[in-house]
């Protein structure tokens, strides 16, 4: 789920130069595509929630209001949760 607005979603390590790992690289092929791997993983090309979706990098885009936090895995609620350290 990403919340709709004027958000961009992708690799943003790419653009100051960090690699990105092969595993993530296959990963990413694997849920967009090889074409739309290569253009996040190697061109660091950010994308918009409409385009994010249609691209298949995420599953939902949501009005920001509709966004709540979800539980971390293993939690029973939002409110018990934590991140990890």
């Amino acid at each position: 789920m990403l919340a709709a607005g004027d958000f961009l979603v992708g690799l943003n390590e790419v653009r100051v130069g960090l690699p990105v790992p092969e595993v993530l690289v296959r990963a990413l092929a694997y849920t967009v595509g090889e074409r739309q791997a290569a253009r996040l993983a190697v061109g660091g090309l950010l994308v918009p929630p409409e385009e994010a979706l249609r691209v298949g990098l995420v599953d939902e885009v949501v009005p920001v209001a509709e966004v709540v936090p979800a539980p971390w895995p293993g939690r029973a609620s939002c409110s018990s949760a934590r991140a990890p350290r």
